[in-house]
């Protein structure tokens, strides 16, 4: 039983991180309805660039977190700068942006098997490798990072949305961005800035997730894959629902590595979104976005 729960525990934490990815997705979606296929490139790219900030130059936690949260939000703005503010421009189809943005994805992944290689990275853990026994359980030190940045990434995002001009801005927006932009609101810098926010998000992940599994190029498409279906078990454009949906995720894959095999996690995780979907096709929770944030 101990066993079980200390893998329940696990599954919790990395759970956490795709949560995290999930609501990287939201935040974007939730204001301009447009799904970013290069946030799971930006979740490798959050762990990569870990690797490099935090165990190849040795900076302090903190700043190796902005700087890559720093280094993803500037990614994010070239992807909008080189994908979705030109097809705007020119009143293209919002499936042109989608296919846009994975296209950018690749040219992510590219960029970084140039520059950094293919070879796996794991950055070392901010509080050691060593574990934390609690009622006889052994928790990884990682996985107490992971719920305290979850927890205030949740809050920060809550207050930004419901207490910040820019929040009260990005709801407009998702409700009539043709009303938002006659009162003088700047809808392209909105998406700019959202498309910023989105990849913070999901680099955060990708740091986070990086002292417990590796992190390398190749893995970006199955970040993509975990993190979009996080969001849609829990409902596109829904903050608690993608909490629900990379919890649900992170659970079933610890579950399913311990007792059966990793293969059969995969299999889970997708019989489970069909089965989902096919009974709540909106995902278990309504979408939320930022109007009703």
């Amino acid at each position: 039983m101990t066993f079980l729960i200390q893998t329940i525990l696990s599954g919790v934490a990395l759970g956490l991180a795709y949560a995290i990815l999930a609501l990287s997705i939201n935040i974007i979606y939730s204001t301009f309805n447009i799904l970013n296929f290069a946030q799971g490139e930006l979740m490798m790219l959050g762990g990569m660039l870990g690797w490099v900030f935090y165990s190849q130059l040795n900076l302090p936690y903190p700043l190796a977190l902005i700087a890559v949260m720093g280094g993803c939000a500037g990614v994010g703005i070239l992807e909008w700068a080189m994908t979705v503010w030109p097809l705007s421009r020119r009143h293209a189809t919002l499936i042109s942006i989608v296919i846009a943005t994975l296209g950018f994805s690749i040219v992510i992944r590219i960029a970084v098997l140039l520059t950094m290689g293919g070879v796996e990275r794991f950055a070392r853990p901010p509080l050691g490798s060593s574990t934390v026994e609690i009622g006889g359980i052994h928790l990884v030190s990682q996985d107490f990072v992971i719920v305290l940045a979850t927890v205030l990434l949740l809050l920060a995002t809550w207050w930004v949305y419901t207490r910040s001009s820019l929040g009260l801005a990005l709801r407009a927006a998702a409700i009539n961005p043709e009303a938002s932009r006659l009162v003088g609101i700047n809808v392209s810098r909105l998406t700019m800035v959202v498309f910023g926010l989105g990849a913070a998000t999901a680099g955060l992940a990708g740091f986070l997730l990086s002292p417990l599994a590796y992190a390398s190029p190749s893995i970006g498409l199955d970040f993509a894959i975990l993190g979009f279906t996080a969001a849609v078990i829990g409902g596109l454009g829904s903050w608690p629902g993608a909490v629900v949906g990379g919890l649900v995720l992170g659970v079933i894959e610890a579950l399913a590595f311990r007792y059966v095999s990793s293969q059969w996690g995969d299999f889970l995780t997708f019989a489970l979104m069909l089965t989902i979907l096919y009974i709540r096709p909106t995902g278990l929770f309504r979408e939320l976005g930022a109007s009703s944030a």
